[in-house]
């Protein structure tokens, strides 16, 4: 799809909705006073709105439709989500990315492949709030997580008004009654047994069915999904 199109997609009411909001934007607080930065911000939203862009844009695909290269487009996604993601918004998409590890040496080791340059650092900073320094030497968009620090990441991530919750549901699905994190450790082990292949490798693509509930509070699908974990239990 090109510009053009996108526009021609687009209602009179919408073209000019998106018009106003460039005009208006390009002269604030007078015209042309606008740093050349903030010029290519306004004109990168304007794109997402006519829809010639996603709303969450793939590093690749700015790439690949504005001709730029890897570093100016993690540049432009940075600099956007700083002006519009607060840190609630980057726990939530923290949350969905830890339902969707890679597992790697045999369930010992939880890699996050995470492209958004922003919630990278968000992610680091929270681990290192928790005592677990985040290794990203292999990618600047892949952050590998020992056991220890990816269990802790996840019992971070848990409300603190569902941890009870969470652990009467976990032992109902026959997990041993211990400390939340213990617990939680002995579902992850459990998990890297289940995804992890004979190479040590698996994507996640179905993780997200026994983490997600975990973040939610289901007590009822906690039970469901994580009981297959303990067959020999349940």
């Amino acid at each position: 799809m090109t510009i053009k199109q996108s526009i021609a997609n687009l209602s009179d009411s919408e073209r000019r909705e998106i018009l106003e909001f460039i005009l208006m934007e390009f002269c604030r607080p007078s015209f042309g006073s606008l740093p050349k930065k903030e010029i290519e911000l306004l004109l990168l939203e304007a794109l997402v709105r006519i829809g010639y862009l996603d709303s969450e844009p793939a590093l690749y695909q700015l790439i690949q439709r504005l001709k730029i290269t890897k570093s100016k487009s993690r540049s432009l996604v940075y600099e956007r989500d700083l002006r519009r993601l607060d840190a609630a918004a980057l726990d939530d998409l923290l949350k969905s990315a830890i339902q969707r590890p890679l597992i790697q040496k045999q369930g010992d080791l939880f890699c996050l492949e995470i492209e958004n340059p922003l919630l990278t650092d968000h992610l680091k900073f929270r681990l290192g709030q928790l005592g677990y320094p985040a290794d990203g030497s292999f990618s600047p968009s892949l952050v590998k997580l020992n056991l220890d620090a990816f269990n802790a990441l996840v019992i971070d991530c848990i409300p603190r008004e569902n941890h009870s919750l969470v652990k009467a549901a976990l032992v109902d699905a026959g997990a041993a009654d211990d400390s939340l994190g213990g617990i939680i450790r002995g579902v992850l082990v459990r998990l890297g047994g289940r995804f992890a292949d004979s190479a040590g490798e698996a994507l996640g693509e179905n993780i997200s069915d026994y983490l997600a509930p975990l973040f939610s509070g289901a007590g009822t699908q906690i039970t469901s999904h994580i009981s297959k974990l303990f067959p020999d239990i349940v």
